[in-house]
């Protein structure tokens, strides 16, 4: 649980300049780094040199390929093909059966082979349960105890889902094809480097890059054992070898112009020909699962004591993966991890808690969400509480892969990289306690260097500091860092820049470089609106992993229908309502267009989001595009609609998509429309016309399953909310243009600040004696802000408002 210490200090952080950070001036973007900023729209990255060294020639790696499909891709929604029940006593064997079955199975031609729908319902689950195969989805009903709960009940310490094939291969160098890198120094954040003979190498080639390092670099690291380990006990620390961290980093071959290879990921860690430099080989990883999911359900471990460590270990283990993802998952009372990745690639964890562990607080516990080894994989929106290293990752990991807005309460030690040198590494908009990336020495024997080129971006410590320290020939950033609470501070000799004044643009450096390198859309496929508004640590700490975050509305329709237009258009015979299906076809003297109605009189919210989320049931033709309008008139009735006499659509589309493949969702954002409709006559009227003469059918809300039926998923967690105190009432929030703001008694004073306490807008005293004012907010960058309001009676209210 989060102390009311903590609290505080995250409200501090949350509303920087205006209590206690530094007065430095502000330029007109906001804080900036120097080493990677803003500039017309995009970031531009400045070379450095290395701790030691001279030569500027390295750049921040961009990390915003981590993620599923190397990010920016949103997870697929795989249609259903098993559903089970919950079962009085055990159900290891119906749900292990059903996967089994499910593996049997050929899979789609997207690599699929369906989901596994746990219903609602608590399932007690004595023993393991493993998915091996590619393309299974298990997904439930809801993460929090209402919904799936999944009873780790087995005594003894396991991990409870294993996905992956635990028979699949590594990175397996091809034999015989390995020839040296030629140049004498790869830097930091390239993506192309030069060989000695690359003629057998081509475009779409699965490659090895190897550093091979010396004894020299050991050496003058001081990881050799007569360094690392002196004065200590025999067999207790064991000084680095050249071996060991002789490193694998997987790329494939984008490019290639003669000896110059270019490859799909950045360099993470330099290779210099002084140090051992590298070589190149093609490479396989046969039999590795790819496309499995695990969705929506909670996992709570038996444990008989706070301190009991024979039952569940981790809820679940990521084995030997490419492409998978765990998403909306709570897993309770375990004594290691929520989420564990080995050797897996490309993996999202969105929206997933790891909270109350059961264990000793010890050495070896209590790692919430870790890598232990893998490329690619993405960690946001996460949240963990009583942890020891909340967000970690393991030995000789080699990145990039990111941790990013995600949040841990009551920790007991530090989130960074925890031992021997893991490389490429971003933590971004964590909020925890102590942070470090460092030289551990003989900690563990032998941790040492912990990691190199790391980068802290925008983090919040509430108690024992922030320590960035570099070792020679490599470097680790703070940037933007926050430092409160007991023993707070900032350390190191790493490159640390903007303490206590978080970075103000761009707020998310993964963010920001998805943006740039696919567009807005990719950032919009991987983040909720609350997360491209500002921060989520509110959102975050009230959220707990109890339920959804956000907590989504979900609205089922009042009235569908479909009419026929044309010869038919007067047949009362035809569907006005009563079937389970809505057809939808332009197709000459057939015009079917359906409509849809929802009551919207019962959110009384904030919205900030709203899709009208309707189930595919055929179509005519693997391309089918449908158009969906507003309607003006609400007055129609499903019993009794028909072509003539039905409304008009208005105005032009709200949106044009093209169907997924028959049983899966399509989405449009009705957003606009809702709040429209919730601030006018509270219902709002939909109009789906199609593109063509192709047929499709939707699934009506007299369909059998309720599961199928047309919805409004509404999205209402904003952190920021419509009443604030005193009687002032603050509206749109968010806002595009403008906000009003109202109060019962008169107005004297509106100032909107920055979150570094920098006045951006100042409305005049000429408001006293006024109950209602607008401001102008067009001057603004979009982003969270603070609303200060002064009513007569000198009461002050402070409100946070998000400009659009």
């Amino acid at each position: 649980m989060i102390n009311m210490k903590q609290h505080l200090i995250f409200k501090l952080c949350a509303v920087v300049g205006l209590f206690f950070l530094s007065t430095t001036s502000i330029n007109a973007q906001g804080n900036t780094s120097s080493l990677v900023y803003m500039d017309n729209g995009k970031l531009t990255y400045t070379p450095y040199a290395n701790e030691g060294q001279t030569n500027a020639v390295n750049v921040i790696p961009d990390f915003s390929h981590a993620g599923y499909k190397q990010g920016g891709v949103a997870l697929p929604d795989v249609p259903v093909v098993t559903t089970l029940n919950a079962l009085d006593g055990d159900n290891r064997f119906q749900i292990q059966s059903a996967i089994d079955a499910l593996e049997s199975a050929e899979p789609d031609a997207n690599g699929f082979r369906g989901t596994i729908l746990l219903k609602a319902g608590n399932y007690i689950v004595n023993g393991r349960l493993t998915i091996q195969k590619s393309g299974i989805v298990l997904r439930g009903e809801g993460q929090g105890r209402n919904g799936t709960v999944l009873h780790a009940a087995a005594k003894y310490n396991h991990t409870f889902l294993s996905l992956g094939n635990p028979s699949a291969r590594g990175l397996d160098e091809v034999s015989g094809t390995d020839v040296r890198i030629s140049d004498a120094y790869v830097p930091v954040g390239t993506k192309s480097f030069n060989v000695v003979d690359g003629s057998g190498f081509a475009v779409g080639d699965l490659i090895s890059i190897k550093r091979t390092v010396n004894q020299t670099w050991i050496n003058e690291l001081g990881m050799d054992e007569a360094t690392l380990c002196k004065g200590r006990p025999a067999g207790s620390c064991n000084g680095w070898t050249t071996s060991y961290y002789t490193l694998d980093h997987k790329r494939i071959i984008t490019a290639k112009s003669g000896n110059t290879l270019t490859i799909d990921l950045p360099i993470v860690d330099v290779m210099e020909t002084k140090y051992g430099g590298g070589t190149v080989s093609k490479a396989t990883a046969d039999g590795r699962a790819e496309n499995i999911g695990v969705e929506n359900l909670r996992i709570e471990s038996y444990f008989k004591t706070a301190t009991d460590e024979l039952h569940g270990w981790s809820a679940i283990d990521i084995n030997k993966t490419e492409n998978s993802w765990v998403k909306k998952v709570t897993a309770q009372f375990f004594g290691y991890a929520a989420v564990r990745i080995n050797n897996s690639n490309f993996t999202t964890v969105e929206d997933t808690a790891c909270i109350d562990y059961k264990s000793v607080i010890t050495g070896g516990r209590r790692y919430g969400f870790t890598i232990n080894s893998g490329t690619g994989n993405l960690f946001i929106r996460c949240y963990t509480n009583e942890g020891r290293h909340d967000y970690a990752t393991g030995s000789a990991v080699t990145g990039p892969n990111a941790f990013v807005d995600s949040y841990a309460a009551d920790t007991h030690s530090d989130i960074g990289p925890h031992h021997r040198w893991a490389t490429g590494l971003l933590f971004d908009n964590i909020r925890g306690g102590e942070m470090r990336v460092w030289n551990r020495g003989w900690s563990g024997t032998g941790h040492g260097w912990a990691g190199a080129q790391t980068l802290f971006w925008n983090l919040a410590s509430y108690k024992s500091g922030i320590r960035v320290a570099s070792p020679p020939g490599s470097r680790n950033w703070g940037i933007g860092n926050i430092s409160g609470g007991p023993g707070g501070g900032h350390s190191g000799n790493g490159f640390i820049e903007l303490r206590n004044q978080p970075v103000t643009t761009p707020r998310s450096i993964y963010l920001q470089q998805l943006e740039d390198r696919l567009g807005t859309q990719a950032v919009d496929n991987i983040a909720i609106p609350e997360q491209k508004a500002g921060n989520i640590y509110d959102m975050l700490a009230d959220w707990k992993g109890n339920g959804e975050l956000g907590n989504p509305i979900t609205k089922q329709e009042d009235e569908d229908a479909f009419i026929t237009l044309g010869p038919l258009a007067d047949d009362r015979t035809i569907n006005n309502g009563r079937g389970d299906e809505i057809v939808i076809t332009e197709m000459a003297n057939q015009q079917k267009r359906g409509y849809l109605k929802f009551h919207l009189s019962d959110i009384t919210q904030t919205i900030s989001s709203a899709k009208l989320r309707l189930k595919v049931k055929s179509k005519s033709t693997d391309v089918v595009s449908n158009m969906l309008f507003s309607v003006a008139i609400d007055t129609w009735n499903d019993d009794t609609i028909i072509g003539n006499g039905a409304p008009n659509p208005v105005g032009s589309p709200i949106e044009t998509k093209a169907l997924p493949v028959v049983g899966e969702f399509i989405e449009f954002d009705v957003t606009t429309e809702v709040n429209t409709q919730k601030s006018g006559d509270g219902i709002i009227s939909l109009a789906l016309i199609a593109v063509g003469s192709n047929v499709n059918t939707y699934y009506s809300m007299n369909s059998f399953y309720v599961a199928d039926r047309p919805q409004l998923v509404i999205n209402n967690q904003l952190s920021v909310d419509d009443v604030a105190t005193n009687d002032f009432k603050v509206f749109p929030n968010p806002a595009l243009d403008q906000i009003v703001i109202t109060s019962k008694t008169s107005i004297k004073n509106a100032t909107v600040y920055s979150l570094l306490g920098k006045v951006m807008l100042n409305n005049p005293k000429s408001t006293e004696n006024r109950t209602k004012l607008s401001l102008d907010l067009r001057s603004l960058s979009k982003g969270l802000y603070i609303l200060q309001l002064e009513d007569s009676l000198g009461n002050i209210t402070n409100k946070k408002i998000v400009k659009k």
